[in-house]
């Protein structure tokens, strides 16, 4: 048995020697396409697989085709099908993991994303590299949950913060980057500031299909360990009267779960809405009347709109025994109930004006740097490193 396992471990370690030889020897070859020249207006752009349109680097297309300020998009998919198929004005698509991929990132001036770009390449000190992230830390991340590749992270030309704790806790602690950070609130969450938030919120509306009259609540767990969901731990039609009793009028319940599960849950068979396929999820937050979630960072992205935010923490005890929480849920703001009869509950004796003031008081206390204006401070960021739109460009 003894002479088993020691060939187990003598094979594990010869793997992650290969593993480390194959991304040394990309990183030697992707050095090839240095030859080429930094493209001053191309912006490579990835959002988590690139399968979905949306995030921070939507909302930067967004702001770049409202200002007319005419730069060359380009997004970069795992999924070389949806390179194919995948449709947005203004926007290229290219499978990362392709020469065509490489030579895209290589030759972009800026690159903006919101997971750690490949590790596998070299990238050019003179290239813009901007970490969005994908949300406030409510849960623990970086090297709390793991083992991280601070070269990935140092590559990073300049991190997006939205919250001084983010900034101390996540950026500095957790990832221990040393680099620039943009202190500026995150991109996608400037719709919820803009005048633009009512006229999503119709547009969303008839998307769905849903009356304009009714209102809506949107659940939005994240996912667990295991990857596993049931539509049983959440009572939609309970949850439907509880509102209509303390907000009135009629309500839809959407859920939208994170891709990771989303095809294990089928919400319509509860009496509720799914719009998991919905690609911009900040635009449902502008429909949103009400959230219900759990220890999803788009809580904090939501109570920027003052709206009621609920935790249905059905799991607190195991999550946080698998989870680390950088802030306590006893320290959220949001009334927090674990069983359907409990939320019913918090529903019922909600106080607005408490809440509003409980909501503001965190948002203070941990530096929140949301205001509306972080596409405008990315722009103005990457044309102060030396990019330039389409017209100005050398």
């Amino acid at each position: 048995m003894r002479c088993y396992w020691e060939k187990v471990m003598c094979y594990m370690k010869i793997k992650e020697l290969v593993k480390d030889f194959s991304k040394e020897l990309a990183r030697l070859s992707s050095r090839l396409f240095w030859v080429f020249k930094l493209d001053k207006s191309k912006v490579f752009l990835m959002n988590f697989d690139g399968t979905i349109i949306g995030h921070d680097a939507k909302a930067i297309v967004d702001y770049c085709h409202d200002k007319g300020i005419d730069m060359d998009f380009v997004w970069g998919t795992k999924d070389k099908e949806y390179a194919k198929t995948m449709k947005y004005d203004g926007v290229r698509f290219v499978p990362v993991d392709s020469l065509r991929g490489w030579y895209e990132m290589l030759t972009a001036k800026t690159l903006l994303y919101n997971i750690n770009p490949p590790s596998y390449l070299s990238f050019r000190k003179d290239q813009i590299l901007i970490n969005t992230w994908h949300g406030f830390i409510f849960k623990a991340v970086g090297k709390y949950i793991g083992k991280i590749d601070r070269r990935q992270f140092n590559t990073t030309t300049c991190f997006i913060s939205d919250a001084a704790f983010f900034t101390s806790k996540a950026i500095r602690d957790a990832f221990e980057y040393e680099g620039e950070v943009l202190e500026c609130g995150t991109p996608r969450t400037d719709i919820l500031f803009s005048d633009k938030r009512d006229s999503c919120a119709v547009m969303v509306k008839k998307k769905l299909g849903v009356s304009s009259e009714k209102k809506l609540a949107l659940y939005a767990p994240t996912f667990r360990d295991d990857f596993e969901y049931s539509e049983s731990y959440l009572d939609v039609m309970r949850l439907r009267q509880s509102l209509s009793a303390r907000f009135g009028g009629e309500w839809e319940v959407l859920l939208k779960v994170h891709p990771m599960i989303a095809k294990k849950y089928s919400s319509e068979e509860n009496g509720g809405i799914d719009v998991s396929w919905y690609e911009d999820t900040q635009e449902l937050l502008c429909a949103s009347d009400v959230m219900v979630t759990d220890y999803s960072s788009i809580s904090w992205e939501f109570a920027l709109l003052k709206r009621p935010v609920f935790i249905y923490a059905y799991d607190a005890e195991e999550y946080e025994a698998s989870r680390t929480l950088f802030v306590p849920m006893e320290q959220w703001p949001f009334p927090i109930a674990v069983s359907n009869a409990e939320l019913e509950k918090r529903v019922a004796e909600f106080d607005e004006g408490a809440y509003v003031r409980r909501v503001e008081a965190f948002q203070k206390e941990k530096g929140c740097f949301d205001c509306g204006r972080a596409c405008q401070t990315v722009i103005r960021y990457i044309f102060s490193k030396g990019a330039k739109p389409l017209r100005d460009a050398e």
